[in-house]
């Protein structure tokens, strides 16, 4: 039996209450004041949909992990280590530094944080972090500055996931090879003032009560889906913000990437039939005097119509001939003679009593056509200006 899609059926009460929260703008979460606002405006985020539609522009792999004892001074590098010593925080007047000591099985490293005393409460002795940042030596001792870090409440051992007790773990037992799930974080656009913690933050937030809610609604017909092997709108949506691994993100982004093509080009057809159905245009017919001419002409240029011009300028014609505006887009590689195309559906328009303008983006650009048709053997009949500022 064929499978059929229909739009899912329309609560009008539920579907308000969706829309409205699709429409909730950025300052309903905490932590964006109007500020913020601002800034996130400049990146075209003004709502709930905006943010979760502000995709990734980068990934880091935190699952490459290095022991400890591996690293190297200057690279950038992703360890799994256990906290072992109490949070030290000191101030020299308003400026703060934070030392605390992380150990693998195999070594040990100092981080420091400059001017984040806030930290101090989230990095608990005994417990188990992912951190990455840039190594550094000093003396005998490696350091990372400001590292970015993940607490985790899971560690494999022995092939099995297990919980970090609240106890902590023992440093001795940790290596690359305990970390439980793969772990890649997203990384996205910002502009001067906005933090990468802090816009993923805002949208992991969206994106937690969006899967709560049920509203991450599949927008592709089930038959469309399994004929491109797309997956569904939720787990592209999902994965694009949350990747397990990179293949998952490539399978979220071929998804989302083919998703707005298609509503491109639906859009494009809707004007299309729009632009016949609402709108007119003057139709160019040439009669049999005029079209001998025009046949005429394009057996003088110096050069023969291939297969696929031939077939243009009919298309053209056929487009020119009607009485509705003609919608076109004609395709080829530089010097595939496509400008010869647009002058012999000029000179229809003239045979038909008409005029024509033939736009170029620069000034450049329209003086080189200018030269092409008044140069062109066959277009001498045209009488041809050039207007440019």
């Amino acid at each position: 039996m064929t499978e059929r899609w229909y739009p899912q059926p329309a609560d009008r009460t539920a579907e308000n209450r969706e829309q409205e929260f699709w429409q909730k703008p950025v300052t309903t979460l905490k932590g964006i004041s109007q500020s913020r606002a601002k800034l996130l405006a400049q990146l075209d985020v003004y709502n709930f949909r905006d943010l979760l539609r502000l995709f990734p522009r980068d990934y880091h792999d935190w699952s490459q992990l290095t022991p400890l004892s591996a690293l190297r001074e200057g690279e950038e590098a992703t360890v799994l280590a256990v906290c072992t010593t109490e949070p030290n925080l000191r101030y020299r007047g308003a400026r703060s530094t934070l030392r605390v000591t992380f150990r693998d099985a195999t070594g040990g490293i100092v981080c420091l944080w400059f001017n984040s005393p806030f930290f101090a409460d989230k990095l608990i002795k005994g417990q188990l972090y992912l951190l990455r940042g840039r190594v550094r030596s000093y003396g005998q001792q490696n350091q990372m500055v400001n590292p970015q870090f993940q607490p985790q409440d899971q560690i494999l051992l022995a092939g099995e996931s297990l919980s970090v007790p609240p106890e902590g773990v023992n440093y001795r037992e940790i290596g690359p090879e305990n970390l439980a799930v793969s772990f890649v974080r997203p990384i996205y656009p910002l502009v001067a003032g906005l933090q990468q913690g802090n816009v993923r933050n805002w949208v992991e937030t969206v994106l937690d009560w969006a899967l709560d809610r049920h509203y991450l609604r599949e927008v592709l017909p089930a038959p469309l889906r399994r004929r491109q092997r797309l997956s569904t709108g939720e787990y592209a949506l999902t994965r694009i913000h949350r990747p397990e691994t990179l293949e998952a993100y490539s399978i979220a982004r071929h998804r989302l990437v083919f998703e707005e093509l298609f509503f491109t080009v639906l859009g494009l057809l809707r004007l299309g039939r729009r632009a016949r159905d609402e709108f007119a245009a003057f139709p160019v017919r040439l009669g049999a005097a005029d079209d001998k001419l025009w046949r005429d002409t394009v057996s003088r240029l110096p050069f023969s119509l291939t297969g696929a011009q031939s077939r243009c300028c009919d298309e053209i014609a056929a487009d020119l001939a009607a009485e509705r505006p003609m919608n076109r887009l004609l395709q080829g590689d530089v010097g595939s003679g496509k400008t010869v195309i647009a002058a012999l559906a000029v000179l229809r328009a003239k045979l038909a009593g008409g005029q024509s303008v033939l736009m170029a983006p620069t000034t450049v650009l329209a003086g080189q056509h200018y030269s092409t048709l008044i140069n062109m053997p066959g277009l001498d009949s045209l009488r041809v200006a050039l207007l440019t500022g």
